[in-house]
């Protein structure tokens, strides 16, 4: 018999995104949501369809289904669902022992499939020109999420690009914030054959849940990770590029080379096993690894999955999201920590850059130094006359 215990505990501490994983579902795409944050999309389990309808919202720990009317639930819905039992008070107890029971195994049969464009379909982004980040649009943009020109030019491109719709017809050309990913084994290769994050504010729009949002995030040529790696000691591993490019902004302000250390995005907690296998591939004798993912429960299983890996190796890994505080993630962090200075006037915005601003207490100290001055020029003909007296 079920008892409350077990139903609390299936209630409050299965993880959907991991119970989903252990029955072989693995999302296709990630986006953002203004509500709930980070948003996973998979190929529904319930049809076979060919553009992905099935979302599921790490942070609330819910599912959405947007082909039936945005049908929502949790793990026990999706169990009651799966196993065809009524969803229903009366039948409670059955579908939490379900669930127990799936979650501690493969034991729904749920379908196994992975994206695949046909080959027949042409590309919905192409992109047309790669160039040095120079838009006032785009610089607005970077500084509203507090990152400086100079230091979005150390990693990113402005991406010219095109849409195409199903017929190959092109849109007209848009151009994004855009951050290389290792499509092709190169994450350096920012041209137009490589693949791209691409990031920009939209205007804001209403979800079918009531959520909004207001930037875009799309991906060209492939979802992968992105590498900055050059046999540094220190290696920082971010969910977003913001997140990094976050972090190189603060080393900046502290003086600090944001090129002394080495870089990994995941570009989506997805590919957390992609960038462990990376790591399992290179000498990680004497380097320190630095995790800084969301502070969500996508983010949760993703830093624990790759700390267990690099321990089980004896590698120095640590789990830095204690500085995030209760944000959502480090760029979060970083535009409060950054207003906040931009507040107190101990930063200015200068011609896309955060500059240090100099304070009352230089000022003051410049007062005294003319204070002092000018009493020593009322002092010195005191010196000279004592001193004609004397001869």
């Amino acid at each position: 018999m079920v008892t409350s215990l077990e139903k609390s505990n299936v209630v409050e501490n299965i993880d959907l995104v991991s119970f989903l994983q252990r029955q072989g579902m693995t999302p296709v795409r990630e986006t953002r949501n203004a509500k709930f944050g980070t948003t996973l999309v998979y190929f529904s389990p319930f049809r076979n369809e060919k553009n992905p309808s099935f979302e599921v919202f790490p942070e609330a720990n819910k599912w959405i289904d947007r082909a039936e009317m945005d049908r929502t639930g949790d793990v026990l819905n999706f169990v009651a669902r799966m196993k065809n039992i009524p969803d229903t008070p009366a039948n409670l107890n059955e579908i939490i022992k379900a669930t127990v029971e799936a979650n501690g195994g493969v034991l729904l049969d749920l379908p196994k499939r992975e994206y695949r464009p046909r080959e027949e379909e042409k590309p919905r982004i192409v992109i047309d020109k790669v160039s040095t980040i120079w838009y006032n649009s785009l610089v607005d943009y970077l500084n509203r999420r507090c990152i400086s020109l100079d230091t979005a030019r150390l990693f990113c491109k402005q991406v010219h690009y095109t849409k195409l719709n199903h017929e190959g017809v092109p849109s007209k050309e848009k151009v994004d914030i855009g951050f290389p990913n290792d499509h092709n084994g190169n994450s350096r290769k920012a041209d137009k054959d490589g693949g791209w994050e691409l990031r920009m504010e939209s205007e804001k729009k209403i979800m079918p849940d009531g959520s909004t949002y207001q930037y875009s995030s799309k991906i060209c040529n492939a979802k992968e990770p992105s590498y900055i790696v050059d046999g540094k000691n220190t290696i920082n591993i971010f969910e977003g590029f913001f997140d990094m490019l976050s972090a190189a902004e603060q080393k900046k302000r502290i003086g600090k080379d944001p090129m002394a250390d080495d870089y990994i995005v995941l570009n989506s907690v997805a590919l957390a096993d992609k960038v462990i296998k990376k790591l399992d591939s290179m000498n990680l004798d004497g380097k320190r690894v630095k995790l800084f993912l969301d502070n969500d429960n996508a983010g949760n299983v993703a830093t624990e999955k790759i700390m267990t890996a690099l321990q089980e190796k004896g590698v120095d890994v640590k789990d830095w999201r204690h500085i995030m505080g209760s944000h959502k993630d480090l760029n979060e962090w970083h535009i409060e920590n950054t207003k906040n200075l931009v507040e107190s006037q101990k930063l200015v915005l200068d011609k896309g850059t955060f500059k240090e601003k100099k304070t009352e207490i230089k000022n003051d100290v410049k007062v005294q130094e003319q204070k002092v001055q000018q009493t020593k020029k009322i002092e010195t003909p005191h010196v000279q006359k004592k001193v004609k007296m004397k001869l």
